[in-house]
C-alpha cells in the first residue's frame, strides 16, 4: 500500500522586503556595508542640489554630523520636498522619480534613493529593532519609522507628522544612525561610518562653485560659493529631442499617458508634450511638426495602436 505523498503548500512571498536586506542594499548603493554612510550622504547631497537648482535662490546646503546622538542631517534651501513624493516613496511596490523617462544629463534616474534611505537604518539596527529617519519641510517634521512584519514578510513604514515652525523653507533630512552600527566591525582598524563626510562635502564644493556648502561637526566649516553666477544644465531645462532613441521617446509618451489615465483628468495634448522639448516652446514650431501629421489638437490617446504608442509617433 502506497503512503500518501506530502501535499506541499505553495507560498507567496512579497518582494517588497528585498530592500531590507544587507545584500540588496549593497547592490542598490553600489558599495559594501562599511561605506553605506558615505553612499547615502552622496544621495542626499544629490537630492539637495537638485532641489536647490529648481529655485532662483543661491543654493545653500549644510551637512551636520553629531557623533553623540548618532545622527547625520542634510539641509537645503530648495522648494521643500513634496508630501506626495514622501508618501509615495514609502510604497516599495513602485518607484517614484520625475527623471526616470527623460533622457538628460541629470542624477536620480532610478528613483530609489529614498527607498534606500528608509531601509538603511533598519538593516543596520538588527531584525528586532526599528529604523528612524526625520524629514522636515514646510513647517512639518515627518518621522519615518521602519520595522518588518516577519510573518507577512513585508516592511511596515509609518509616517508621523509634528509641527516644526522653525522649518520655513527647504528640506532637512536626519538619519538616526543605530549606535551599534556606528563602527564597522573590523577590530582595531574600525572606522566611523561617516569618516570622510567632510571630504565628500569638500569635493561637492569644488565641483559646484555656485553653491554654498557647510559642514558641522562640533565646529562649522563653510565653503562659500566662489562663482554664484555659474550655470549648468539642470532638470528645469528642456530636454533635446535628439537625445532620445525611438524606443525611449515611445516610453516617455507611454509614461505621460499612463499618468494622465490615473489622474482622471484626461490625456494631455500632443502639443503640450512637444512644448517640453528644447526648440518647441513656440506654437509655430509645434505647428510645423504636428500639422502634417494632423495632430495639432490631438491628445496622446490618438497615438495609441494595439495597446501601445504607435511606432510612427516616435520616428
Amino acid at each position: 500500500m502506497l503512503t500518501p505523498g506530502l501535499a506541499r503548500t505553495t507560498f507567496t512571498t512579497s518582494r517588497t522586503l528585498e530592500f531590507f536586506t544587507e545584500r540588496e542594499l549593497a547592490m542598490q548603493l553600489g558599495v559594501s556595508r562599511e561605506r553605506w554612510g558615505l553612499a547615502i550622504l552622496k544621495e542626499l547631497l544629490d537630492n539637495a542640489l537638485d532641489a536647490c537648482e529648481q529655485t532662483d535662490r543661491p543654493p545653500v546646503i549644510t551637512v551636520s554630523e553629531d557623533q553623540d546622538t548618532h545622527t547625520l542631517s542634510v539641509q537645503d534651501n530648495g522648494p521643500g520636498l513634496r508630501v506626495e513624493t514622501l508618501e509615495k516613496s514609502l510604497d516599495y511596490t513602485v518607484r517614484v522619480s520625475d527623471k526616470a523617462y527623460y533622457v538628460s544629463p541629470s542624477r536620480g534616474q532610478l528613483g530609489n534613493a529614498l527607498k534606500c534611505l528608509w531601509a538603511l537604518p533598519y538593516v543596520l539596527s538588527g531584525p528586532r529593532q526599528q529604523g528612524r529617519v526625520d524629514v522636515a519641510t514646510a513647517g512639518i517634521r515627518y518621522e519615518v519609522r521602519v520595522s518588518v512584519d516577519h510573518i507577512a514578510q513585508q516592511p511596515v513604514l509609518t509616517l508621523t507628522p509634528d509641527p516644526a515652525p522653525e522649518v520655513k523653507s527647504g528640506t532637512t533630512v536626519t538619519i538616526h544612525w543605530p549606535q551599534q552600527a556606528s563602527y564597522a566591525p573590523w577590530g582595531r582598524d574600525a572606522t566611523f561610518y561617516f569618516s570622510g563626510a567632510q571630504g565628500l562635502v569638500t569635493h561637492y564644493a569644488l565641483l559646484n562653485p555656485h553653491v554654498t556648502f557647510a559642514y558641522v561637526n562640533g565646529v562649522q566649516i563653510e565653503y562659500p560659493a566662489c562663482d554664484p553666477a555659474w550655470r549648468k544644465w539642470t532638470p528645469r531645462a528642456p530636454t533635446s529631442p535628439h537625445w532620445y532613441s525611438a524606443m525611449q521617446f515611445r516610453a516617455l509618451l507611454s509614461a505621460f499617458l499612463n499618468a494622465d489615465r490615473h489622474s482622471g483628468v484626461g490625456a494631455r495634448l500632443v502639443s503640450t508634450v512637444l512644448a517640453e522639448f528644447d526648440g518647441f516652446a513656440g506654437s509655430a514650431a509645434r505647428r510645423a511638426v504636428l500639422s502634417p501629421l494632423e495632430l495639432r489638437r490631438a491628445t496622446l490617446e490618438a497615438l495609441v495602436d494595439e495597446g501601445g504608442i504607435a511606432p510612427f509617433a516616435s520616428s
